[in-house]
């Protein structure tokens, strides 16, 4: 008689007993239907699996990926709407500190006169969001995608209905519509590419049961401040790139500095990606919840730093003069 695997089901606490899944893989709850990842501390037994046994597969299958909750879907729908305003508005404070001059004229909708700008940091925010749903939906992921879309494209035809009230210029207008129009396509492709990432990496994002994206929801209240450094910082190493690249007295600059801008995008996104992997998998690295902590915290703050070093050196050599009273503005001298 072969050996089985038992525990315990997540959502019933009933005594789940597989014999033809491994650990990593997902069984079903015959009890309540709730999806589980046959743990590493299943122990066990010579059991044979019966009451609550779970589809069978041999070793060298693919175990069933159930759909998600409709539940579940709806509140990743919420959360990529969430994680798309935070993205956008990340983009904007970047932006916004790029031309301070236009300060006043920066609001929610418009930006001031950067429409293309608007038109890009929104789509940006709309795709990844979406790439976020769609993971969470796991199957019809496009279908989702263009649902979470619905409400920004319900705040555009508002501010397009209000146009009466107050005048739109042609860049406004171009907003609107181009918005409108793109951003359901765009929640449909980020979607789609969100739930095939799902289906092609189950043991990333299924390792552990009652995790968003892997990742424990709790984890998810502090998360969005390094997400929003990243989208800020990155902003504005992509504006100090076009900014020697388009100035003919800067060009010159461009084969030597444009390595540090290269490198400060690349060392932000390598820190973020190095915290949720962590999170989501350090625990199978035998690694104690003070270790991923602390890992953690080193790659966030130490590639910030890093970042944020690049910049200045990056934004001293742009402009000596500007740089140096900018700073007597911040220290009063």
């Amino acid at each position: 008689m072969g050996m089985s695997l038992k525990f315990k089901c997540s959502n019933c606490d009933e005594y789940i007993t597989v014999k033809f899944l491994k650990i990593g893989e997902t069984a079903i709850c015959r009890s309540c239907g709730e999806e589980n990842i046959v743990p590493e501390t299943a122990v066990e037994t010579y059991e044979e699996s019966e009451n609550h046994d779970i589809e069978r597969h041999t070793s060298d299958e693919v175990p069933i990926q159930k759909e998600s909750r409709l539940l579940k879907q709806i509140g990743g729908a919420l959360f990529g709407i969430l994680l798309g305003c935070i993205i956008t508005n990340s983009i904007g404070t970047g932006a916004a500190y790029m031309f301070q001059a236009e300060e006043d004229s920066w609001l929610l909708t418009f930006w001031g006169s950067h429409h293309i700008l608007r038109v890009l940091a929104s789509l940006i925010g709309t795709l990844f969001g979406a790439l976020a749903v769609g993971c969470i939906a796991k199957f019809r992921g496009a279908l989702w995608g263009f649902i979470s879309t619905l409400p920004i494209c319900i705040f555009w035809m508002y501010i397009a209905f209000l146009a009466g009230s107050y005048e739109l210029t042609f860049g406004h207008w171009f907003v609107v519509i181009v918005l409108m129009i793109v951003s359901p396509i765009a929640g449909l492709c980020g979607g789609f590419i969100g739930s095939s990432i799902r289906l092609a990496t189950p043991d990333f994002f299924e390792s552990r049961p009652g995790t968003i994206l892997g990742i424990k929801w709790y984890h998810w209240l502090w998360l969005p401040f390094p997400i929003h450094c990243v989208g800020l910082s990155g902003t504005f190493s992509v504006y100090q790139g076009f900014y020697l690249f388009f100035r003919p007295e800067m060009f010159f600059l461009w084969n030597y500095f444009s390595i540090l801008i290269y490198a400060s995008i690349l060392l932000m996104l390598v820190g973020l990606y190095k915290a949720f992997y962590l999170l989501s998998v350090g625990y199978k690295k035998e690694l104690t919840g003070k270790q991923i902590a602390l890992k953690v915290f080193l790659w966030i703050t130490v590639t910030n730093i890093v970042v944020g070093m690049l910049q200045i050196i990056t934004s001293f050599i742009m402009s000596p003069r500007g740089f140096i009273a900018y700073l007597r503005g911040i220290f009063g001298s």
